[in-house]
């Protein structure tokens, strides 16, 4: 047995009826029904004030009364009143279509009819009220969600927030570090080169100059990833600066061929550039490019076999967007792993990539200097045929003559 009280007994009721028996016999019906929240008047002017100060949830209102009608009652509740749904049951004698219409277009919901049916009446007034509580009801739930979602989105503003400053810091800290590390990497490579190159004369042993050669590469190695994650730092921090300037792109890209060729010469590894005999120069930070261009000719060198080739390439699209790609025939990347080798420190798991090390910063970088300038970076790869990455700059920053 269901022993819950019943919501709708405590709906606040108004009867509104000239005629003193009418107020009566609903009140007295109301109540002997359960109703407990039943009021009544007989001067229908007082209806507005009443509905302001009580916020009633069912009028019965009579349409026939003088000094004010119920077409008036109902059209000053709708121009006084921001309840966008108050149920109001019009009790009438008339059952003309005109007196119907007219009672709809001013606000009615239902209509009783005099005599009232006690049965009708009671069906009518928990039907009205049953549609007012499910409104309320629906109300009161969007209210809810709507500050539920204002309470995540405020926690996850905050949340955000908290990660930002997190970052910040972060980036902060790994800045510090990067400068601080520089230092004494910058003593460690300039030294240990001398002592490799017996600058003050010779060591006596060449176990030594050997040594002094492991140590030079591993400061250059250190130093390289310092400088990755410096430039990782400053770009995540909004710090990295750009300075534009017109670029003769296949200087550059030769420029970087000799720079990364002694690498490619211990790997057995062939490296050559083809490029058209005059090409646009490109608006662009001559850093970052260099950047782009020594990461992914780097890459490419790592990632190959001994006899394997690397090719550096660079034009001009139909559309006058500068297009410059670096192809080899190296190991290749499947196409579920690509993603994660454009991540921040991806790298695919496998004997040979563990075998060439690596930050994993290689890519990611590529693609933060390429965002720098708007291009687009796109790397085309299969297992055991090799990888293409190309990057291709919007046509503004084609430097036309």
């Amino acid at each position: 047995m269901n022993d819950a009280p019943n919501p709708l007994l405590e709906s606040k009721i108004l009867i509104v009826d000239d005629v003193d028996d009418n107020v009566e016999m609903l009140d007295m019906m109301l109540a002997a029904e359960g109703y407990v929240n039943v009021s009544a008047t007989t001067d229908p002017t007082a209806v507005t004030g009443l509905h302001a100060k009580t916020g009633f949830d069912l009028i019965l209102l009579d349409i026939r009364m003088p000094v004010m009608d119920g077409f008036q009652v109902m059209d000053q509740l709708r121009d006084s009143s921001d309840d966008d749904y108050l149920p109001i049951l019009v009790l009438t004698a008339e059952l003309d279509s005109e007196t119907r219409i007219r009672a709809l277009k001013s606000g009615a919901k239902d209509f009783l009819t005099k005599p009232f049916d006690r049965e009708e009446t009671l069906n009518r007034i928990h039907n009205m009220l049953e549609v007012r509580y499910l409104y309320n009801e629906r109300a009161r739930r969007a209210d809810t969600l709507e500050q539920m979602v204002d309470d995540r989105t405020r926690d996850l503003k905050q949340a955000m927030q908290r990660a930002e400053a997190a970052d910040r810091a972060k980036g902060e800290i790994l800045s510090n570090m990067s400068h601080e590390l520089r230092t004494p990497l910058n003593a460690v490579i300039g030294f240990s080169e001398m002592v490799k190159n017996e600058t003050f004369g010779p060591l006596g042993n060449d176990t030594y100059k050997e040594y002094a050669g492991v140590i030079n590469d591993a400061g250059n190695h250190l130093l390289r990833l310092v400088s990755d994650i410096l430039d990782v730092s400053s770009i995540e921090t909004g710090n990295s600066q750009m300075n534009e300037e017109p670029v003769d792109v296949s200087s550059e890209i030769l420029s970087c061929v000799k720079m990364v060729l002694a690498r490619a010469q211990d790997k057995e590894v062939e490296l050559d550039a083809k490029l058209p005999d005059a090409l646009a120069k490109l608006n662009a930070d001559r850093i970052r490019l260099k950047q782009i261009l020594i990461n992914l000719l780097d890459n490419a060198i790592k990632f190959n076999h001994p006899g394997g080739h690397v090719t550096a390439m660079a034009h001009l699209d139909a559309q006058g967007r500068m297009v410059i790609s670096i192809t080899d025939d190296g190991i290749g990347i499947a196409p579920d792993d690509i993603p994660l080798v454009m991540t921040r420190f991806g790298q695919v798991a496998s004997a040979f990539a563990r075998e060439c090390g690596g930050t994993g910063l290689g890519l990611n970088l590529v693609q933060a200097y390429a965002d720098l300038h708007g291009a687009a970076v796109e790397l085309d790869s299969a297992p055991d045929q090799g990888t293409t990455v190309t990057v291709t700059f919007p046509p503004e920053r084609t430097m036309r003559d």
